[in-house]
């Protein structure tokens, strides 16, 4: 995935985040239709997010997943 790829992952998942649960399968198709791979990768980055946290979602364990090699 490349940097740019990353930076939209980045910006919905934090918006997903955001949003109430009922609401972020249509937030995310909204925002990435057509890019399944993308989605693929927010819904991910939320699963790990929701089994690393202790308190509900914070996103640090997400974030912390969004280091990538350039």
């Amino acid at each position: 995935m490349n940097a740019k790829d990353w930076k939209i992952v980045q910006r919905v998942f934090d918006q997903a985040l955001n949003t109430e649960q009922s609401e972020r399968e249509k937030l995310i198709q909204e925002q990435l239709d057509g890019q399944p791979r993308l989605e693929q990768k927010v819904w991910e980055l939320l699963e790990a997010d929701a089994a690393n946290s202790t308190f509900g979602s914070t996103g640090a364990a997400a974030r912390a997943a969004l280091t990538f090699d350039k």
